[in-house]
C-alpha cells in the first residue's frame, strides 16, 4: 500500500512537471506575439503622428492664406 502511494505521488509530480513546462512554453510564445504586436502598434502610432503633423501644418497654412486674403 505504501509503495502504491509513493508510485502515485511520483506519477503526480511528473504530470505536474509536464503541465508546468507546457504553461511556461505557452507563456513565452504569447509574450513574443505581444511584443511583435506592440512594435507594430508603435510604428502605426508614429505614422499617425506624422500624418497628423502634416495635416495640422496644411490646415495652418490654409488659415494663414485665408487671413492674408482678407487683409
Amino acid at each position: 500500500m505504501c509503495t502504491m502511494k509513493k508510485c502515485l505521488a511520483i506519477v503526480g509530480m511528473g504530470i505536474m512537471g509536464i503541465i508546468g513546462v507546457l504553461v511556461m512554453s505557452k507563456t513565452r510564445h504569447h509574450t513574443g506575439k505581444y511584443e511583435k504586436v506592440g512594435q507594430n502598434i508603435d510604428e502605426t502610432l508614429m505614422e499617425s503622428k506624422d500624418a497628423l503633423d502634416k495635416a495640422s501644418a496644411h490646415v495652418q497654412s490654409v488659415f494663414e492664406h485665408m487671413k492674408n486674403r482678407k487683409s
